[in-house]
This record gives C-alpha cells, structure tokens and sequence, in this order.
C-alpha cells in the first residue's frame, strides 16, 4: 500500500476534484483530494488516524490504447500518522511524485520517487519483507494482481522510518 493506504487505495482514494489552481500546471492537472482515515488496529496493534496536513498535491490521467489508465500524481503534500489510543503523532512529508497504471484486468503497476508513507496489512509486509506503515526514501515500486495480491514490491532506496514503531 503507498502513499495514504496501499497503492491499491491510492487508485480508489486519489478524488480529482476541479481546482482554479490546477490550471498552472496545466489543463488536464486536477487538485488531488486527500481525506482523513483510520488504519485498522491490526496494521500496527493500534488504531492510527492518517491525515493531510498539507495538499498541495496534482494529478492527471490518460487513458492509453491498450485500456489502461495512467495516472501521475505529483506537489507538496504531509500527512499526519496519529496512534489513537496515546495521542502519539508524527508529521510527515511525502510528496511523491508518482505514477500508476491501472489496468483493465483489475491489476495496477504502482512507481513513486522521493518520500512516500507505505501501508500494507501485516501479512502482505511479512511475505514483502516491509514493516507494515513506514516513509520510504528512493524509488519504490509494486505490483497487484487482478485477484488483489501484491505480488511483487521493491525499494531502491531505504525505509526512513518505521511509523508503528515511531508513534507506538
């Protein structure tokens, strides 16, 4: 999961919503709307409130040929990691910028760069080797399969922060 959940919520949370300032970037960048959720206590034995605290974030989308659709996000956005049950918190910036592909079989193709919050449920980062919630650093890549697997997830790059850890 990237950014806000996993890079699969990304495709279903990114809600392009018509913006006067979208247009310097251009006419086809539309303001990316970000709300606030709660993580379910089994991603970090805690429930964790995940907020924007800063949106200043784009994207765009282009159906290509072949039935996919591609999606690039990018701007200035932080987000909130809040343990809900202590009060703890951490602020965090991870503004991308990225890329997704969705494809018509249901599968997705996720690449981001620079600072990133990465989400999976417990057994998806056991079996892809990644704590559960944590900022990521570097090029990170992942792959769903139609069925909803992740099959494959990759960082080239390091993991800056364990945030089940940080706020727990």
């Amino acid at each position: 999961m990237s950014r806000f959940v996993s890079a699969a919520a990304i495709a279903l949370l990114i809600v392009v919503v018509p913006a006067s300032t979208a247009s310097a970037r251009g006419p086809k960048w539309q303001f990316a709307q970000a709300d606030p959720f709660t993580l379910p206590t089994e991603v970090c034995g805690f429930p964790v409130l995940v907020e924007p605290v800063r949106n200043e974030e784009y994207s765009t989308t282009t159906e290509n040929p072949d039935g996919s659709v591609t999606i690039r996000f990018t701007g200035l956005f932080s987000s909130r990691y809040a343990n809900l049950d202590t009060g703890a918190s951490v602020t965090v910036k991870i503004s991308g910028p990225g890329t997704l592909v969705l494809y018509p079989d249901g599968s997705f193709d996720l690449t981001v760069r620079g600072r990133n919050g990465i989400i999976y449920l417990p057994e998806d980062a056991e079996r892809l080797g990644f704590p559960d919630l944590f900022i990521a650093v570097g090029r990170f890549t992942e792959h769903m399969a139609p069925d909803g697997s992740f099959t494959s997830a990759h960082l080239d790059g390091t993991i800056q922060m364990d945030v089940c850890a940080e706020i727990g």
